[in-house]
């Protein structure tokens, strides 16, 4: 499958993920729901948030998974899930 996303290291987080973040308790576990090639998750995990990344384009996923910070990269469709088994 070609990648869906392009990584854009560069883009910086949304208003919203930003306004919303700074709540989030030290340390906290972050789930990014269709995360793309992983802007936001770059993000919190660079603020010491674990962070869990699940977007159903794997290509898009592969140079998340070599970053030490991030928890968790799973390549599989939200509508694939079965909650909260498949998050273990």
């Amino acid at each position: 499958m070609t990648s869906l996303h392009a990584p854009r290291r560069d883009r910086a987080p949304s208003p919203w993920v930003t306004r919303w973040a700074r709540l989030f308790a030290p340390g906290a576990a972050v789930l990014d729901v269709a995360c793309g090639a992983g802007h936001h998750v770059r993000w919190l995990a660079a603020r010491g948030y674990r962070v869990t990344g699940i977007d159903r384009d794997g290509a898009a996923l592969a140079a998340l998974a070599s970053l030490g910070s991030v928890h968790t990269i799973r390549a599989i469709s939200i509508y694939m899930l079965t909650y909260p088994e498949d998050m273990k």
